[in-house]
Protein backbone atom coordinates (compact mmCIF):
# COMPACT_ATOMS: atom_id res chain seq x y z
CA UNK A 1 0.00 0.00 0.00
CA UNK A 2 2.88 2.39 0.37
CA UNK A 3 3.56 2.84 -3.47
CA UNK A 4 -0.65 3.86 -3.58
CA UNK A 5 0.07 6.32 -0.84
CA UNK A 6 3.26 7.67 -2.86
CA UNK A 7 1.81 7.72 -6.22
CA UNK A 8 -0.94 10.17 -5.33
CA UNK A 9 1.34 12.72 -4.98
CA UNK A 10 1.43 14.12 -1.68
CA UNK A 11 -2.44 15.06 -2.58
CA UNK A 12 -4.16 12.66 -0.35
CA UNK A 13 -4.93 14.08 3.05
CA UNK A 14 -3.03 13.58 5.98
CA UNK A 15 -6.13 11.56 7.76
CA UNK A 16 -6.06 8.69 5.18
CA UNK A 17 -2.67 9.01 4.33
CA UNK A 18 -2.05 7.83 8.78
CA UNK A 19 -4.18 4.90 8.16
CA UNK A 20 -2.31 3.20 6.11
CA UNK A 21 -0.91 0.89 8.32
CA UNK A 22 -3.77 0.27 10.71
CA UNK A 23 -5.55 -0.66 6.72
CA UNK A 24 -2.76 -3.55 6.33
CA UNK A 25 -2.97 -4.73 9.52
CA UNK A 26 -7.02 -4.80 9.55
CA UNK A 27 -7.00 -6.59 6.13
CA UNK A 28 -4.65 -9.37 7.47
CA UNK A 29 -6.51 -9.65 9.94
CA UNK A 30 -10.01 -10.44 8.43
CA UNK A 31 -8.31 -12.74 5.88
CA UNK A 32 -6.98 -14.58 9.00
CA UNK A 33 -10.36 -14.32 10.31
CA UNK A 34 -12.09 -15.57 7.11
CA UNK A 35 -10.15 -18.61 6.50
CA UNK A 36 -10.42 -19.63 10.16
CA UNK A 37 -14.28 -19.23 10.65
CA UNK A 38 -15.55 -20.23 6.77
CA UNK A 39 -14.05 -23.47 6.43
CA UNK A 40 -14.24 -25.84 3.13
CA UNK A 41 -17.70 -28.40 3.51
CA UNK A 42 -18.78 -30.19 0.70
CA UNK A 43 -21.54 -27.41 0.13
CA UNK A 44 -18.88 -24.61 0.64
CA UNK A 45 -15.78 -26.18 -1.45
CA UNK A 46 -15.53 -22.67 -2.80
CA UNK A 47 -14.41 -21.49 0.82
CA UNK A 48 -10.80 -21.44 -0.20
CA UNK A 49 -9.06 -18.21 0.91
CA UNK A 50 -5.17 -17.77 0.10
CA UNK A 51 -3.11 -14.43 -0.01
CA UNK A 52 -4.04 -13.61 -2.84
CA UNK A 53 -7.48 -12.38 -1.96
CA UNK A 54 -5.21 -10.09 0.43
CA UNK A 55 -3.74 -8.58 -2.36
CA UNK A 56 -7.15 -8.37 -4.40
CA UNK A 57 -8.32 -5.93 -1.81
CA UNK A 58 -5.30 -3.68 -1.65
CA UNK A 59 -5.40 -3.73 -6.15
CA UNK A 60 -9.12 -2.52 -5.30
CA UNK A 61 -8.49 -0.05 -3.10
CA UNK A 62 -5.44 1.14 -5.82
CA UNK A 63 -7.55 2.03 -8.67
CA UNK A 64 -9.10 4.78 -6.58
CA UNK A 65 -7.19 8.38 -6.33
CA UNK A 66 -7.32 11.14 -3.65
CA UNK A 67 -10.46 13.24 -5.68
CA UNK A 68 -12.81 9.85 -4.42
CA UNK A 69 -10.49 9.41 -1.12
CA UNK A 70 -10.97 12.89 0.77
CA UNK A 71 -11.79 11.40 4.44
CA UNK A 72 -10.36 8.31 6.62
CA UNK A 73 -14.39 7.64 6.80
CA UNK A 74 -14.11 7.28 2.49
CA UNK A 75 -11.34 5.13 2.64
CA UNK A 76 -12.72 3.05 5.56
CA UNK A 77 -15.72 3.02 3.34
CA UNK A 78 -13.97 1.61 0.37
CA UNK A 79 -11.49 -0.95 1.85
CA UNK A 80 -14.73 -2.59 3.58
CA UNK A 81 -16.72 -2.41 -0.09
CA UNK A 82 -13.13 -3.93 -1.00
CA UNK A 83 -13.30 -6.55 1.12
CA UNK A 84 -17.15 -7.30 1.10
CA UNK A 85 -16.67 -7.86 -3.00
CA UNK A 86 -13.50 -10.41 -2.04
CA UNK A 87 -14.64 -12.03 0.74
CA UNK A 88 -18.46 -11.83 1.60
CA UNK A 89 -19.19 -12.62 -2.11
CA UNK A 90 -18.14 -15.97 -1.91
CA UNK A 91 -20.35 -16.43 0.85
CA UNK A 92 -23.72 -18.92 0.23
CA UNK A 93 -26.16 -17.98 2.64
CA UNK A 94 -27.45 -15.24 5.01
CA UNK A 95 -25.90 -16.84 8.09
CA UNK A 96 -22.28 -16.90 6.75
CA UNK A 97 -22.68 -13.12 5.15
CA UNK A 98 -24.17 -12.02 8.52
CA UNK A 99 -21.39 -13.61 10.55
CA UNK A 100 -18.88 -11.95 8.03
CA UNK A 101 -20.51 -8.25 8.36
CA UNK A 102 -20.43 -9.07 12.53
CA UNK A 103 -16.68 -9.37 11.55
CA UNK A 104 -16.12 -6.61 8.92
CA UNK A 105 -17.60 -4.33 12.43
CA UNK A 106 -16.06 -5.76 14.66
CA UNK A 107 -12.47 -5.12 12.85
CA UNK A 108 -13.56 -1.29 12.20
CA UNK A 109 -14.39 -0.83 16.02
CA UNK A 110 -11.11 -1.99 17.02
CA UNK A 111 -8.64 -1.12 14.43
CA UNK A 112 -10.31 2.41 13.26
CA UNK A 113 -12.56 3.33 16.32
CA UNK A 114 -16.09 3.87 13.92
CA UNK A 115 -19.49 2.50 14.05
CA UNK A 116 -20.14 0.69 11.24
CA UNK A 117 -23.81 2.99 11.13
CA UNK A 118 -21.73 6.41 11.21
CA UNK A 119 -19.70 5.56 8.26
CA UNK A 120 -22.69 3.71 6.04
CA UNK A 121 -25.01 7.24 6.13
Amino acid sequence: MEWFFLNQNGNLAKSVTSQKEKLVKCTVSLYNRVKKTFLPTPSKQHYVYNMRDVSKVFQGISKSNYKSLRSEDELIRLWSHECMRIFQDRLVNKEDQDLFEVEIKTLIKETFGKEWKDLVK
